[in-house]
């Protein structure tokens, strides 16, 4: 016969035993008493038996799976994993579920266990705990009976029960742990028992379901292959400090937060029981309202929109785990246009035109009501055009409007999740969120494009204004100078001698035209600075002594906001040529920069030194909000900001650095910017010769209304 019909062998075995032949076959015995695991094994192994011993079940669990026996002899109450739990999972195991049990056990009387029991547990045989020589010939008897088939068809052989008094404690024992298993099966939070050597002995239901394995497939399995790294770091902390252990990790797509305690048995560690909570529809709320919040900063950190929409069209496909996404805008005609588009082929939607009404998104657009299909297939507003044109196949939608308190702006449409499972309402209340602040925030893209214009025809008048002035100025400063010509002839007497009067009123034509020639000039020059061009005045002056004037001007604005302001320069900074007044104007726009881009309690250093004898290298180095890599030109055009300025809300309107390099440039200097990244500082360096060539004039202006700093107690230029 084979072995998979397991008993006829042991019976046969048996038999031979009698008239002294050779026996191959295994029983292996499980106790937690060595004496009992020892008398037991050797009179066994005396009666022919090859003897494998283990000392709870979870080891002989292992060693049955290595090695299957013929018999398994069990204690019920044991450490780690008990009789009961080694019955169940010998049963659940396909492999193994053919080896008959016998439980031997001093725990009877009063329910414990009955013959109904011991039929759950999969026991072939009873054997009550007595004296050793009784209880081997037990269980050589219940070998004999299971070879004759005596046990297969009837209920489990029960022997010893007239020689056993129940013991109490070993009763309460198991009632408790009854109740506790009963417990731990009902409890909501899976519930994972491993051992010393981290190997999982026990699973709760509520395990089983999260993991998606039964208690079976995981027992003696190392609890690191369950669960991978986070695990045995965890458990390697709990074990040193003695405590217990929280934390969250994600684990097959979901979020789990773990409590994990302790177990000792003589003051040493003896493995641990982990509670496991899915949290991951909490983890997915708060991730949504992060994204919300991150929406919201970004509508109100800039009104470059159709950037802004991509990027939040991007944050939403990625979040809802959807296949394609767009936002559609409602034009004068009724029409929807796909404004942007996220998915395969999407540049075959963008810049389509949806006639009003038409399909889900032209019906969303008109009644300004939202919809989430679960299958597009089956509703009636489903049009098939998009997807006859990009080869898609759309399953479900979510479509809500883009709309303000007086009409609709448009639509916002996502199709089909990743994972197929349709949209709920939950991501119907996210996403209409996100579409109230895009209502707002494109409204006010629309009022930004009105002032645009509006601005525009401002500074065309502007523009015309400076050239008129610069006419005017023209018109007015030819003829002043015939008269004041003139007027010098006359007042030398050149033409012949003049009264009293005569020359007051000579006196007073020379002062009004002296006064007026002076306000067309300044009118000129104001004219000239509106369109960047500079008068360059060389003169020998100290950097030192600029150095100084500054940091007499800005600390106290440092001081106020405790900026740890240092002002450094070599002490043997020699003099140099150049226009004073620009040198003055270019440190001051820079400083100015630094403080206000810079924390409060931050650091602003200002350093300068000779790199070789011809050029001096001034720097303003600061510990504030930094330069991202693709801002690090922008930000010396006019009106240029980097990025995380106007994501951090900093006011301004970008003049102060196109105005620096300007004037840089005028000397014929250059200056640069070094930064490691967003919130890593940044470092503002630009370099003049120290005994400049004649000047050299930018191309293109800065555009008008840059104001023009006095030539003493300058100040900074707006930046």
């Amino acid at each position: 016969m084979s072995k998979a019909g397991g008993i006829p062998y042991i019976g046969t075995r048996v038999a031979r035993v009698g008239v002294g032949e050779s026996v191959s076959k295994e029983i292996l015995i499980v106790d937690n008493d060595e004496i009992i695991l020892a008398g037991v094994g050797d009179a066994l192994g005396e009666a022919g038996f090859i003897v494998s011993k283990a000392r709870n079940g979870l080891e002989a669990l292992e060693q049955a799976r290595r090695h299957p026996p013929d018999l398994i002899v069990t204690d019920l109450i044991m450490p780690v994993m008990d009789g009961r739990q080694l019955c169940r999972h010998l049963s659940q195991d396909p492999q193994l579920s053919h080896i008959p049990v016998v439980v031997v056990t001093a725990t009877i009387a009063e329910g414990l266990p009955s013959a109904q029991e011991l039929q759950e547990m999969g026991a072939k045989a009873y054997v009550a705990k007595r004296r050793m020589d009784a209880m081997v010939v037990d269980i050589l008897d219940i070998v004999r009976r299971l070879d004759r088939a005596e046990v297969d068809a009837g209920p489990p052989v029960m022997v010893g029960l007239e020689d056993v008094r129940p013991r109490v404690i070993a009763r309460e024992l198991l009632s408790i742990k009854r109740h506790l298993d009963t417990l731990l099966a009902a409890l909501g939070e899976a519930v994972i028992e491993f051992n010393e050597a981290h190997q999982v002995v026990y699973v709760n239901p509520a395990g089983v379901r999260l993991l998606g394995r039964s208690e079976t497939e995981l027992v003696t399995v190392p609890i690191a292959s369950v669960f991978g790294d986070p695990i045995p770091a965890a458990i390697r902390r709990m074990e040193q400090s003695g405590g217990r252990e929280e934390f969250e990790f994600q684990y097959g797509g979901l979020v789990l937060k773990v409590t994990m305690t302790g177990l000792t048995e003589d003051n040493r560690p003896a493995g641990g029981v982990m509670i496991l909570q899915d949290i991951s529809h909490v983890h997915q709320r708060l991730q949504e309202m992060s994204v919300l919040n991150q929406v919201t900063a970004a509508f109100t950190s800039t009104l470059d929109f159709p950037l802004l929409l991509r990027l939040v069209m991007e944050q939403v496909v990625e979040l809802m785990k959807v296949e394609a996404g767009s936002l559609l805008l409602k034009e004068e005609t009724g029409e929807l246009t796909f404004a942007v588009v996220l998915g395969e082929r999407r540049e075959l939607l963008q810049g389509l035109r949806v006639a009003a009404e038409e399909g889900i998104a032209g019906w969303v657009a008109s009644t300004g009501e939202a919809l989430v299909i679960p299958d597009v297939r089956k509703h009636p507003m489903f049009s098939t055009r998009v997807d006859a044109l990009i080869g898609s196949d759309t399953r479900s939608v979510l479509c809500v409007p883009v709309k303000t308190a007086e009409k609709v702006l448009g639509v916002i449409q996502l199709i089909n999740r990743t994972d197929r499972t349709p949209f709920g309402e939950a991501d119907l209340a996210l996403l209409s969120a996100i579409a109230n602040h895009a209502a707002t925030a494109l409204e006010s893209a629309q009022l930004h494009d009105q002032l645009l214009q509006t601005n525009q025809q401002l500074l065309e008048t502007h523009n015309q204004k400076n050239k008129f002035i610069s006419q005017l100025s023209q018109e007015v400063r030819t003829p002043l100078t015939g008269i004041l010509g003139y007027a010098e002839l006359l007042q030398d007497k050149r033409v012949g001698p003049l009264s009293t009067r005569q020359q007051q009123y000579l006196q007073n034509i020379y002062g009004s035209a002296q006064h007026i020639l002076k306000l067309a000039n300044d009118l000129l020059e104001l004219a000239q600075d509106d369109v960047g061009r500079r008068t360059f005045f060389a003169e020998e002056f100290s950097p030192l002594a600029v150095l100084e004037e500054v940091s007499a001007l800005m600390a106290p604005q440092a001081e106020n906001r405790g900026i740890a302001f240092t002002v450094q320069g070599e002490p043997r900074l020699p003099p140099m040529r150049g226009d004073l007044h620009q040198f003055r104007q270019i440190l001051l726009n820079l400083v100015s920069n630094a403080l206000k881009f810079t924390a409060d309690r931050g650091e602003v250093t200002v350093s300068a030194c000779l790199r070789d004898p011809g050029t001096l290298a001034v720097s303003v180095r600061d510990n504030g909000i930094g330069v991202r890599p693709e801002d690090r030109q922008r930000i010396f055009d006019p009106f240029g900001r980097g990025q995380n300025a106007v994501a951090s809300r900093i006011p301004g309107v970008g003049l102060g650095l196109t105005l620096a390099k300007r004037l840089v440039e005028l000397q014929g200097g250059e200056i640069s910017v070094e930064s490691e990244g967003e919130n890593r500082g940044s470092t503002f360096t630009f370099t003049l010769p120290a005994t400049p060539s004649a000047p050299v004039l930018p191309s293109g202006g800065i555009g008008p209304g840059t104001p023009t700093p006095p030539r003493s107690g300058s100040q900074p230029a707006p930046s």
